[in-house]
């Protein structure tokens, strides 16, 4: 709503401000007189300085407190520097006092004009007209709903008489602008916004609105220079001056972009977000090294700054260099201290810690933060997360329920708080919880994807429909919620619905969601070539999106046409030959076709130039155990290891690898590596104790697996099911075991194991009927699966 005085907002008070004369208070004057005079002068420090005028109309309630003309005054500071919440709040005030002070009613309607609620919008400028007839702001915010809702010559009805009592009015001209624009006659659009520049030529948003419109034409020149002189009238808006760098760069002027982005930054040397968008900027114009350079001299210059310091964090890793970004975690720590900044520094340490897997480091500098405030809540929230994670559900509900205590508006600590009551089968308190989390978020698309995510797992969709519906209404832009939308609409079979979510969002920037929805769309229409040509306009869009790419192969692979899907990502490479998925992709493709030894070469030519990623080594990996090399295979995995000492996926493929070698107590050991650092890592946890049910013998290691396969329990997979049925077969628990392989029998009911494991609970109760008929069915189902397997099957069924 920036600059929204301008658009609509009355201009009576310029006439005191061209009437205003020098007050000298003596110390006679009354506190009125005092109150009056400081009134007038925040007034004619309105348009020039709003903080000044702000200090004015604050002692002018200290001498009269009930003046609600300089509460009023705040309300127009409040305007101008965007902080509409300030604004609503002063203008309710005002109105408690004088419930028919035209100019606040106005002002709250076009707030909520701007916020999208036209039905109060229009009720406010109802309500301002019936107390003040013929009221120019309020007919004016009335034409702007005609126009917002399409009704184009009642807004130019309205429009007209407002000029025809001031034809200086530059509302009116914007919006008769707007109708021009709106209909596509560009001339007029023009012809309008000079007549009102001529009237004010210092309104930035109808010098805005005609660059727009004269880019519109195809006049970037003309465009460009109007901008100019717009900067140049006003160098240190920084504000303007980044919507120009901006439109420098939609129009490929680089070097006058990033010109424009220095300025920016030497207005203020200490804002962050100029530096950062010049980073960014030359990241994308000049490369990765340029870009990171940058930010390293921001950093070099201004050390203590933390949140700087971690940008360039967040720089190293999307680079891929763990080293750097782990060394300058190391200096934040030592900038930071004890002090608050510095606790809240060591709390985002910790964060980044726990994102690499670095558990025991991170929980350190968590204790150091609650040592020195017991009450921290980012630190709180962060332990209760790993308390999830680890299933001490009753440890994180008691942390996040402190934190409630401190700030019962915490968004993220309700957030939490329902995953733990949702893990412990408290549904209704999940929900509750999850539904204060989105209420005071206002529905955030940060907890409303992932809770709408899991509704929809859970086949909920009504429920997950209307939590995206308003987060979509309060976040129209947001892909992520848009996307959600559009698979829970196909999951549904509503195909108008999705196709509807296509068509609204065709002109997002940077996106090309609608692309992709609609090739999803065709494809389940049975239209393969039109699912080809939406998704090949959808990489063209977006020619770095995995998701497209990785779409048309599938396309193609599904219809067996490898040779199309290689020479697809063939040309995707010689576009961007360091694209390391689309490689990783191609190797892919390469291994299922059999080509294992272009497959592996590949895949070595990847780990030689990104060796600090992961996917490289698990693939190559995989293909020499597929070909049968295990020892190629184990080799690989422990070059990757030694490039990333953090990674679990490694050790799991490592531990998986001694098993396939039935090297069971190396990959026992392995898993216990894994298990101290990712508790939460619950397919470790099946896998460790999987082995000892079927290979150990020591009681007391079997009593120890039994007591640790509890973590599986809840779970509701088949498999971890199976696991603590068998463990408790082996520590002779039978009844247990029963219903645990039962239950997985239950959910899938085609594994042989399963029923073989059902089959040696119901022999060692005495049950031959049973056992019989599991060990039976487990036969059936092994045959021509696993021959060894089988003839064991076979052998016990000789003896029942």
């Amino acid at each position: 709503m920036s600059g929204s005085t301008k658009l609509f907002g009355s201009k009576q008070w310029l006439l005191v401000v061209g009437l205003m004369l020098t007050l000298t208070l003596v110390g006679c004057a009354s506190p009125e007189e005092k109150a009056k005079a400081y009134y007038e002068k925040g007034i004619a420090l309105l348009e020039t300085d709003p903080a000044k005028a702000k200090l004015e109309f604050q002692n002018a309630l200290q001498m009269k407190k009930d003046m609600t003309e300089a509460v009023y005054g705040l309300a127009l500071v409040a305007e101008k520097q965007s902080d509409w919440k300030a604004c609503f709040s002063l203008l309710n005030s005002v109105l408690d006092n004088q419930p028919k002070h035209t100019e606040a009613i106005v002002k709250i309607a076009q707030l909520f004009l701007a916020a999208g609620e036209i039905d109060k919008a229009k009720e406010n400028a109802d309500n301002a007209l019936a107390i003040t007839p013929g009221h120019l702001g309020a007919t004016m915010v009335l034409a702007a709903i005609d126009l917002k809702q399409g009704q184009f010559n009642p807004a130019v009805e309205k429009a007209n008489q407002v000029l025809a009592k001031d034809p200086n009015n530059i509302d009116a001209y914007m919006l008769l602008a707007s109708e021009r624009f709106a209909q596509k006659d560009l001339p007029s659009a023009l012809k309008y916004l000079d007549q009102g520049i001529a009237i004010d030529h210092k309104s930035l948003l109808l010098q805005l609105f005609k660059v727009n419109v004269l880019t519109a034409t195809g006049n970037v020149a003309e465009a460009e220079k109007t901008f100019k002189a717009l900067v140049e009238a006003t160098p240190s808006d920084a504000n303007l001056n980044a919507k120009y760098a901006e439109f420098l760069m939609q129009h490929d002027k680089q070097a006058e972009a990033e010109v424009q982005l220095r300025k920016i930054i030497a207005l203020d040397a200490s804002a962050m977000a100029p530096k950062i968008n010049l980073v960014q900027f030359l990241l994308k114009t000049k490369g990765p090294k340029v870009g990171r350079l940058a930010l390293e001299q921001f950093v070099k210059e201004t050390p203590d700054d933390v949140e700087l310091n971690f940008q360039l964090v967040n720089l190293y890793e999307s680079q891929q260099d763990a080293a750097a970004a782990e060394s300058q975690l190391r200096k934040i720590i030592q900038v930071a201290g004890n002090k608050p900044e510095g606790l809240s520094a060591k709390v985002k340490v910790a964060t980044k810690l726990l994102a690499n897997h670095k558990k025991t480091e991170a929980m350190q500098l968590i204790q150091e933060v609650l040592a020195a405030d017991a009450r921290n809540v980012d630190a709180l929230i962060v332990k209760s997360g790993v308390e999830i994670d680890e299933m001490q559900y009753e440890t994180a509900i008691a942390d996040l329920r402190s934190v409630l205590r401190d700030q019962p508006n915490s968004a993220q600590a309700y957030y939490f708080i329902a995953r733990a009551y949702e893990l412990t089968g408290s549904n209704a308190l999940a929900d509750e919880s999850y539904t204060k989390s989105l209420e005071i978020s206002k529905y955030s698309p940060a907890y409303a994807v992932p809770y709408a995510k899991s509704l929809m797992g859970k086949q909920t969709f009504a429920r997950a429909e209307d939590i995206l519906q308003n987060t979509l209404k309060r976040n129209p832009s947001n892909m992520a919620a848009t996307k959600l939308l559009a698979q829970l609409k196909l999951a549904k079979g509503d195909i108008a619905g999705a196709q509807n979510i296509a068509d609204s969002i065709q002109n997002a920037a940077n996106s090309n969601l609608a692309e992709m929805i609609t090739a999803e769309i065709l494809m389940r229409k049975g239209d393969d070539v039109g699912s080809i040509a939406m998704l090949e306009k959808a990489h063209k869009k977006l020619p770095e999106d995995m998701e497209a790419i990785t779409a048309i192969v599938k396309v193609h692979l599904s219809k067996q046409r490898t040779d199309t899907a290689k020479a697809f990502l063939d040309t995707v490479l010689t576009a961007q030959p360091n694209n390391y998925d689309a490689k990783l992709l191609l190797a892919q493709i390469y291994d299922a076709s059999n080509a294992s030894a272009q497959a592996q070469e590949i895949f070595e030519n990847i780990i030689v130039l990104e060796p600090h990623k992961t996917e490289a080594y698990q693939q190559l990996a995989s293909s020499y155990a597929k070909a049968g090399d295990l020892v190629r295979a184990k080799a690989t995995i422990e070059k990757g290891i030694s490039a990333n000492p953090n990674s679990a996926e490694l050790y799991m493929l490592l531990a998986e690898v001694h098993q396939m070698n039935k090297h069971y107590k190396a990959a026992m050991e392995v898993y216990e590596k894994i298990l101290a650092s990712h508790p939460e890592l619950l397919v470790a946890l099946n896998n460790y104790v999987s082995i000892v049910a079927d290979y150990e013998t020591d009681p007391k290691l079997l009593n120890s697996a039994y007591e640790r396969a509890q973590k599986l329990k809840g779970s509701g997979i088949p498999q971890f099911l199976d696991t603590v049925g068998w463990i408790a077969y082996r520590v002779a628990k039978y009844d247990e075991a029963s219903r645990l392989l039962n239950e997985a029998v239950a959910k899938l009911p085609d594994n042989a194991t399963f029923h073989y494991h059902l089959g040696k609970v119901y022999l060692a109760k005495n049950d031959q009927a049973k056992a019989k008929a599991s060990l039976e069915k487990a036969l059936s189902l092994s045959k021509n699966q696993d021959q060894a397997f089988t003839k064991e099957i076979a052998a016990l069924l000789k003896n029942v």
